[in-house]
C-alpha cells in the first residue's frame, strides 16, 4: 500500500481531526417533522395518528401533476446514526427531492419536473448573458444568483426546453432563500440520490450537474456580510503564539520547509491540478487527493478561509484515444470517468473542493491567455502550417525567452525539452524546447475555432488559465504529484509569469509518488496500477489512507 508523507510537508498537525465531517441525519425530514409527502390527496401526516394535515397544506397545487391515489405518500426514513440520506441539503430541497425519489415510475416524475417549471419566476433579460449560460446543456439553460438584503441567496433561471425548465426550478425553488453557507454544504451526490437520474437520458444529467455546479459556483464568487467578517478577524488576528499549531511546508521551489505565508491575511488560495479522466482512478490519484484534502482541512483548523480550486482535465489526447476504442465520443467518456473519479474521491472521504473547473469550460480563458503570450512575443503559430484539416496552426511558446526557466524542476535546457510529452515537428518549431500551447485540429478530432484556426489547447495552459480565472494572477499554494514538476509546473510558471508579469505560486507542494512492486511509479502508462475501488473493496478507508 501507501503510506502518505506528511513530513515532507506538514511540520505540525496539533490536534486536527481528518475525521470525514458528517451532514445532519435529519436533512430530508421536512418541516412539519412528518412521515409522508402529499401528492395531490390529502393525506394523514405528523406523529399523531388520524391528524390530517398536508404538506404546506396546499393539496393537490405544490405537485398537482400527480393524482394516482396509489402513490398518495412517500414513506421518508429516518437514519439518526447515520445520515446516509443526508447531503446537506436545506429543507425546501430536501423536501422536494426526496418526494421525487418516492414515485413509482419515470413518467410521474417529468410530471413533476413539467410542474415545477410552471412554478418558476420569469428570468430578467439582463440574465440572460453568456456567463451565466450553463454550459453543456442540450437545451440554452441561464441561471444567476444574487445577494438579498437580509443575507440570503435568490436564484433565477430559465430553459428553452421544458424539462430542462423543471431541473432549473427544481434548484432555484430549493435554494433561494438560503444563505451561502447552507447552499456550499450542498453535495452534487444528491442528485443521482433523489432518483432524477434514473429518468433522464445521459445528456440531460449532465446538464442538471452543470446547472448544480454553476450555480454552486456564482454563490461562492459572492461576497456576503458573512466573508467579510471572517477576513476580517483572521486580519485582525495577532501572530500566533509560540504554543499554537503553525503551518510548514516543504516549498519545492526552496527545497526548504517554510513558515507558509499568504497573499491575504487569513486566506489561502489554493490550485490542484486534477485527473485526466480516460479511466479510473489509481492509488496515486488517491494520495494527491487525500494529500491535499488533509492540507486544506488543516488549515480550515487553523482558522484560515480556503479557497481550494482542482481541475478535471476533460479535453486530452489520451482521451481521444480511449474513447475511439471504446467506440463512444471523448466528451461521453470524460463525463461517465468524471464521475468515477467523483464517486472515488468520495468513497475515501475527501471533502469536494470549492472549484473543480473542466478544461471544456474555460476555452475562452485559454485562449484569452494563448493571445496575451503572442501579444507579448512570449509565443507565435507555427513556422508552417500543418497538412491537417482546417488548415490550422499550432501555438508555441518561447521558452529561451523566459528567464529562469526551470527554476523549480532544476532542468537543464540544453539536456531536456519543455516539450517533453509534447510531438516535436522540427520545421514547424523555432527551437526545440519550445512547447505547444494551442493544437491545431486533426481529421475526427474534437475542435473549437480560435484566432490561428480550429484546434483545442495544450496540456500546460489549461491550469494556468483556469487558475487565474478562479483564484488571480497569484496563488498561495499550488500542489500535485511529483511527476508534474517537469514539464507541467515548470512550464506553467513561464506562461502565467510571462502573460500576467506576476509571481505564478507564492508556495508549490508536491506528495511523494507512490511506488509499485520492484520500487515502480504506479502509473497507468507503465501498467501497474491498482485502483481505487479494488483496494477499497479489501481494505478501510482508515487503512488505505494511512498505509
Amino acid at each position: 500500500m501507501f503510506a502518505l508523507l506528511l513530513d515532507t510537508s506538514l511540520h505540525s498537525m496539533g490536534a486536527a481531526s481528518a475525521s470525514t465531517f458528517g451532514l445532519p441525519s435529519e436533512a430530508l425530514i421536512p418541516p412539519a417533522s412528518g412521515a409522508a409527502f402529499a401528492f395531490g390527496k390529502s393525506v394523514a401526516v405528523g406523529p399523531s395518528a388520524g391528524r390530517p394535515e398536508v404538506l404546506q397544506g396546499r393539496p393537490s397545487r405544490r405537485f398537482a401533476a400527480a393524482e394516482a391515489p396509489s402513490c398518495a405518500s412517500v414513506k421518508v426514513r429516518r437514519n439518526a446514526s447515520s445520515g446516509e440520506e443526508g447531503f446537506g441539503l436545506p429543507k425546501k430541497l430536501a423536501a422536494t427531492a426526496a418526494a421525487l425519489k418516492g414515485l413509482p415510475n419515470d413518467k410521474m416524475r417529468y410530471q413533476q419536473l413539467m410542474a415545477l417549471a410552471g412554478k418558476l419566476a420569469p428570468m430578467p433579460a439582463e440574465y440572460k448573458i453568456a456567463e451565466n449560460k450553463v454550459p453543456g446543456c442540450l437545451s440554452t439553460v441561464h441561471v444567476q444568483a444574487t445577494l438579498q438584503s437580509d443575507g440570503t441567496i435568490a436564484f433565477f433561471g430559465d430553459s428553452d426546453a421544458l424539462i430542462s425548465k423543471g431541473l432549473v426550478a427544481l434548484l432555484v425553488l430549493g435554494l433561494t432563500g438560503c444563505t451561502k453557507e447552507e447552499i456550499l454544504k450542498v453535495q452534487p451526490e444528491f442528485i443521482k440520490a433523489s432518483g432524477i437520474t434514473a429518468s433522464l437520458t445521459p445528456g440531460r444529467n449532465n446538464g442538471f450537474y452543470n446547472m448544480f455546479k454553476l450555480m454552486n459556483q456564482k454563490v461562492a464568487a459572492l461576497a456576503c456580510p458573512s466573508d467579510e467578517v471572517k477576513i476580517e478577524e483572521a486580519a485582525a488576528q495577532e501572530e500566533p503564539s509560540s504554543a499554537a499549531p503553525q503551518m510548514h511546508v516543504f516549498n519545492t521551489m526552496t527545497r526548504c520547509k517554510e513558515p507558509l505565508q499568504t497573499l491575504e491575511p487569513g486566506v489561502v488560495k489554493m490550485y490542484v491540478c486534477g485527473v485526466t479522466v480516460y479511466d479510473l482512478c489509481h492509488l496515486g490519484h488517491a494520495r494527491v487527493m487525500v494529500f491535499f484534502d488533509l492540507v486544506a482541512r488543516y488549515l480550515k483548523h487553523l482558522g484560515y478561509k480556503v479557497v481550494f480550486a482542482r481541475n478535471v482535465t476533460d479535453i486530452d489526447d489520451k482521451i481521444i484515444k480511449r474513447s475511439r476504442e471504446n467506440g463512444e465520443s471523448a466528451e461521453a467518456l470524460a463525463r461517465r470517468m468524471e464521475a468515477e473519479m467523483q464517486r472515488d474521491a468520495s468513497s475515501l472521504g475527501c471533502e469536494p473542493p470549492e472549484f473543480e473547473p473542466r478544461v471544456s469550460e474555460c476555452l475562452a480563458e485559454i485562449k484569452d491567455m494563448v493571445g496575451t503570450l503572442v501579444q507579448k512575443e512570449f509565443a507565435y503559430p507555427s513556422l508552417q502550417p500543418p497538412e491537417r484539416e482546417g488548415g490550422g496552426r499550432d501555438v508555441y511558446f518561447r521558452v529561451r525567452r523566459f528567464q529562469n526557466y526551470g527554476r523549480l524542476s532544476r532542468c537543464n535546457l540544453d539536456g531536456n525539452q519543455a516539450g517533453a510529452r509534447v510531438e516535436v515537428v522540427a520545421d514547424s518549431k523555432e527551437d526545440p524546447v519550445d512547447f505547444v500551447l494551442w493544437k491545431a485540429a486533426k481529421a475526427e478530432e474534437p475542435f473549437w475555432d480560435s484566432p490561428w484556426g480550429p484546434g483545442r489547447p495544450g496540456w500546460h495552459i489549461e491550469c494556468s488559465a483556469m487558475a487565474k480565472k478562479l483564484l488571480g494572477d497569484t496563488i498561495d499554494i499550488h500542489g500535485g504529484g511529483p511527476d508534474l514538476v517537469f514539464p507541467h509546473h515548470e512550464n506553467e510558471i513561464a506562461q502565467s509569469e510571462a502573460a500576467n508579469g506576476k509571481p505564478y505560486a507564492k508556495t508549490w507542494m508536491h506528495c511523494a509518488a507512490v511506488r509499485s512492486t520492484g520500487d515502480e511509479k504506479m502509473s497507468k502508462s507503465l501498467g501497474n496500477f491498482v485502483t481505487i475501488r479494488d483496494v477499497l473493496a479489501r481494505l478501510s478507508i482508515a487503512r488505505v489512507k494511512l498505509e
